[in-house]
């Protein structure tokens, strides 16, 4: 009887190591190891997606008065995934902690990061009527993860120096819509822009349609990175940056249309259609802001709303001005100068809509700045714009300047 007992427990532990087994191969072979305050997520298996899972982070969520941070990190060198790292900071000492968030090659490693601390107190960049003498503005737009491009950019034109210290003085940074989506260090740049507007740079971050779609979790553009980030997170892709996010709240001081002296910013363009509606600046940006987050059946002014926003004559999504397209035709010059006129600006700024190189169009009223990169830095077309004087350059990597006239 005590053989057929030993006999009974034998059978039933091999039971349930198989039954073990057969779940790791159902999930991937994944095995997660957790602690309280400080959880360690080891990832194994076959998965493609995580391969480019090496570096990412912080994300930072708040629960009533604690933080939990969450990174991604390699232990060694060639560890083949990273480890997403969780820790838990109380608010009182959030302020004083020093983060850093890594920034990866193209083979996956990191060497350099950037350092960055948070604060309470945002600087909510507003719409500037008339630019001091020998006031600068350097305008770039559609970086999309591309980190080594942009900080050349800002390295080289005397924006930052080499410890990404804000060096520009009084002088505009305008980032003109799409840091988001496809590359790979999307979390640097945005932790960048927010520490250089912690040390009081002047930051115009504009609202593109990329930073839309990411925040509403549309992950249609997303590079694997961050779609497999979001399957062990387990969090959901929406909530990355929501209002419950040191990101999402520091995005939500951001707008979508922005004038500067003479000068108006903005990632697709005001449509003909959009300026029938004959919405102040203010206007305009209150009506995205407030519904950008939001479902369409939740939102208020949804006629007007849904046009700003879901709609390819929206602020975010308008290439009009440079093509014609299945549902509108190309705007005209009349269409450009009566918004000119109507917000009182010599010059409308846009990226959005790829062209071969950065020039005006409208008789000198247009200037479009989204020009192909690629990653060799010093062999790229200029892509950034420098106004300074009341003169237009567009400006290299390598902070090499080309009057446009």
């Amino acid at each position: 009887m005590k053989k057929i007992k030993i006999l009974n427990f034998f059978l039933i532990a091999l039971c349930l190591f198989l039954f073990y087994v057969l779940y790791l191969f159902s999930f991937g072979y994944q095995t997660v190891t957790e602690q309280i305050n400080s959880t360690t997520v080891t990832l194994f298996g076959d998965t493609p997606d995580y391969t480019d899972l090496n570096y990412d982070g912080p994300y930072i969520f708040y629960h009533d008065d604690v933080a939990e941070i969450i990174t991604i990190e390699k232990s060694k060198p060639k560890q083949d995934y990273g480890k997403i790292n969780r820790k838990f900071i109380g608010l009182q000492d959030l302020y004083s902690t020093k983060f850093k968030s890594h920034i990866i090659d193209a083979d996956g490693n990191s060497e350099n990061y950037v350092t960055f601390q948070l604060t309470e107190n945002y600087l909510i960049p507003k719409s500037v009527n008339v630019l001091l003498p020998n006031q600068k503005i350097f305008c770039i737009s559609d970086l999309e993860g591309n980190f080594e491009i942009f900080r050349s950019f800002l390295l080289n034109n005397k924006i930052i120096d080499k410890d990404n210290k804000w060096i520009f003085g009084n002088n505009f940074l305008v980032i003109n819509g799409d840091t988001f989506d496809r590359g790979y260090n999307v979390l640097p740049i945005l932790w960048l822009l927010y520490e250089l507007e912690r040390e009081g740079g002047n930051i115009i971050f504009v609202i593109g349609n990329h930073e839309q779609l990411n925040l509403t979790g549309n992950k249609k553009y997303l590079s694997r990175k961050y779609k497999a980030l979001e399957l062990i997170i387990n969090k959901g892709y929406i909530n990355y940056y929501n209002e419950n996010t040191e990101l999402g709240k520091w995005l939500a001081t951001k707008k979508s249309v922005y004038k500067i002296g003479t000068f108006l910013f903005l990632h697709g363009g005001i449509s003909p259609k959009v300026f029938n509606k004959k919405l102040s600046l203010d206007s305009l940006n209150n009506i995205i802001t407030k519904n950008i987050r939001l479902p369409k059946e939740l939102r208020k002014d949804t006629i007007v709303s849904n046009l700003l926003l879901d709609n390819y004559e929206g602020v975010l999504w308008y290439r009009g001005y440079f093509k014609n397209q299945d549902n509108y035709n190309r705007s005209t010059q009349a269409d450009i100068d009566s918004i000119c006129n109507y917000f009182g600006v010599e010059k409308i700024i846009v990226g959005h809509t790829i062209v071969d190189e950065i020039k005006t169009y409208y008789n000198g009223k247009i200037i479009n700045i989204d020009v192909t990169r690629n990653d060799d830095i010093g062999k790229n077309r200029p892509s950034a714009l420098l106004i300074e004087n009341n003169k237009f350059y567009a400006i290299d990597e390598l902070g090499r300047n080309f009057l446009i006239k």
